[in-house]
């Protein structure tokens, strides 16, 4: 059975009224990684999405910001903010300075080693 997501839903809470958390999508994430080749294949493509999208989520959870307050500060639109955390949009490293500056942060790009078989998002910083 699908459950229903609102448009106030946000993946770190009960992400609809079959009250699933974030913690269990996570989970169903790990096992259908692990069981399901196609979608494994399809993960990896956009797994850099992913663990920008779930870093820049705890980032702004951390700080106490709505995606309203970091759009704001960010100077974009709460729709735009909505869709990186949720791993929809790639931005443009212009972007990526912007919300480094919104968390008084600097932006470090490095490369590292893959980790074989554990999805990005999983495993993220």
């Amino acid at each position: 059975m699908r459950q229903k997501i609102t448009k106030s839903t946000t993946p770190d809470r009960e992400l609809s009224a079959g009250r699933v958390k974030w913690s269990s999508v996570r989970e169903k994430i790990a096992d259908r990684y692990q069981h399901d080749p196609a979608y494994r294949a399809g993960w990896d493509k956009t797994a850099r999405r992913h663990a920008l999208a779930s870093k820049i989520r705890t980032l702004r959870q951390e700080r106490g910001l709505s995606q309203q307050e970091l759009a704001r500060r960010v100077v974009t639109s709460q729709a735009a903010i909505a869709r990186l955390e949720l791993g929809g949009a790639e931005p443009r490293l212009e972007t990526l300075e912007r919300i480094a500056e919104a968390f008084d942060m600097n932006l470090a790009l490095h490369f590292e080693p893959r980790k074989p078989g554990v999805p990005t998002l999983l495993t993220a910083d």
